[in-house]
């Protein structure tokens, strides 16, 4: 079998083929770029950025200085990324710390915060 170095000789090779060998040819050539392309543009697609729940969830319950300046490095790069993408509530974002927060907990923080300003007027 000759080696074929450029298009040209393939060209040649190519227009002695019948009309239905030409079809299957361009056929398989098409399948071929299509898979080259899909391959290339997942090699070019950029790193997905974590998601704010992803990066809090990683923090812990006791982050160190350096843990806390990596997570607010991430969480900036992870807003610049995407400004228009949802952050999540605050719920979701701390759900991992197994903490809840009742109706009475509320209501003690309001005493707790409005309480001498209300005797205060009186």
């Amino acid at each position: 079998m000759p080696t074929i170095t450029t298009a040209e000789e393939a060209l040649t090779l190519v227009n002695q083929l019948p009309p239905e060998e030409k079809a299957r040819l361009i056929s398989k050539l098409a399948e071929d770029l299509a898979q080259n392309v899909k391959q290339r543009q997942q090699l070019a697609a950029p790193t997905p950025t974590p998601s704010v729940r992803d990066i809090l969830t990683q923090l812990g319950p006791n982050p160190t200085p350096d843990e806390i300046e990596v997570a607010r490095q991430g969480l900036q790069a992870a807003i610049a990324a995407d400004p228009t993408r949802p952050i999540g509530s605050l719920r979701g974002l701390w759900a991992h710390y197994n903490s809840s927060v009742s109706e009475e907990d509320i209501a003690e923080a309001r005493r707790e915060m409005w309480g001498e300003y209300v005797e205060g007027d009186r």
